[in-house]
């Protein structure tokens, strides 16, 4: 099992489920990961389309892809 792309699943999920916007550092301690590969992953995500840094606040959020992706099978 690619150990990275379940990391970045669990990125995505963190995303979704977090109440409010996450920064790097929450996120590496919610996720039990180095904050260098919290914004390795993150920054993959973010070249992918699938979050967005929200640079004024140093926070990320997911994009809608996610969901164009899951209209696109229905």
């Amino acid at each position: 099992m690619d150990t990275t792309f379940v990391k970045g699943l669990q990125v995505i999920e963190a995303l979704a489920t977090h109440p409010t916007l996450t920064g790097v550092t929450e996120l590496a301690k919610h996720l039990g990961l180095t904050k260098s590969n919290a914004h390795r992953l993150l920054q993959t995500l973010v070249a992918c389309g699938y979050v967005r840094n929200l640079e004024q606040s140093g926070k990320y959020e997911l994009t809608l892809k996610l969901w164009e992706l899951g209209a696109a099978v229905v």
